[in-house]
């Protein structure tokens, strides 16, 4: 006896997971290959007299210089200037293990809470190092923003790995052109793991995609819209009109409405039809 799941919305795959599976072990070699050839090339380190035209630019040059040299940056410190309108005239980054994080490690075993019972404690390890690599951009009378205070020192390990340190907070983003094909697709009712399988097959490989998929659930949930779980107007309207607490309960009990299953009880012949339901009753029928 064979089974069939059958509802109104249709399935697109974009990617065949078991073709990804495969290539892993060849996209591994593509970033061993290329962590090697950034060892080769040479780095350009943060210089006082450094000069950009923006302090977007600047924040570039150090992020990406972070990204080569295996540490994730952010910004710690800014000056706004009251002789002109508040506007930020000086502006620090430093390494994001800067300073020194409150204790996170906490005894191994069982810590008592305030009703008195044991609960276990998840251990953390302290993510700041009190490191002083950083620095500082100004801006001159020509408009031009430039590195005033260089510290290159650090006080911990590097990690000088592509297949990590893209995941840094400072290097982790999805760009406005990912976006939009993420936008799309989510239209269409694909899947999170197929635009994920899609967007690495796009960037030439997983080592070229700058975000993880909880990244990518995160901004299909904030940014885009709820996707929809068939092609009827109906939901299509709903998604329009209701919030997205009130449409993910329309979605469900759409579901459940409109949502059969079909079990083929001879071949070709008898089957038996019974709604999709999470109710105790169900009704069924048998079709010839």
């Amino acid at each position: 006896m064979r089974e069939y799941g059958s509802t109104i919305g249709s399935s697109v795959s974009l990617c065949n997971i078991d073709v990804e599976n495969e290539v892993n072990e060849e996209l591994e070699q593509i970033a061993t290959a290329e962590q090697i050839c950034m060892s080769t090339q040479p780095i350009e380190e943060p210089r006082v007299g450094l000069e950009f035209n923006s302090i977007e630019d600047g924040k570039k040059f150090y992020n990406d210089y972070a990204f080569k040299m295996g540490f994730s940056i952010r910004k710690t410190y800014h000056y706004k200037s009251k002789k002109h309108d508040d506007a930020i005239t000086s502006v620090t980054y430093c390494c994001a293990k800067a300073g020194l994080s409150k204790s996170q490690t906490h005894e191994k075993g069982h810590c008592q809470n305030s009703e008195g019972s044991n609960t276990p404690k998840k251990q953390f390890s302290n993510r700041r190092s009190g490191c002083k690599a950083h620095i500082v951009l100004r801006i001159d009378d020509r408009g031009k923003w430039m590195i005033t205070v260089v510290a290159n020192e650090h006080n911990h390990e590097l990690i000088i790995s592509p297949s990590k340190s893209r995941f840094f907070r400072s290097q982790r983003a999805i760009t406005e052109e990912q976006k939009e094909l993420i936008h799309m697709m989510n239209e269409q009712n694909i899947s999170t793991s197929q635009i994920m399988a899609f967007m690495q097959a796009r960037e030439g490989g997983r080592h070229n995609i700058h975000f993880t998929r909880k990244d990518l659930k995160d901004f299909m949930t904030k940014d885009g819209e709820p996707s929809l779980w068939s092609d009827d107007p109906i939901e299509k309207d709903a998604r329009r009109i209701y919030t997205r607490n009130i449409f993910s309960e329309f979605k469900t009990q759409l579901r459940a409405t409109t949502g059969y299953k079909l079990i083929e009880l001879k071949k070709d012949s008898l089957y038996k039809i019974s709604p999709i339901s999470h109710s105790s009753t169900s009704r069924q029928w048998m079709c010839t």
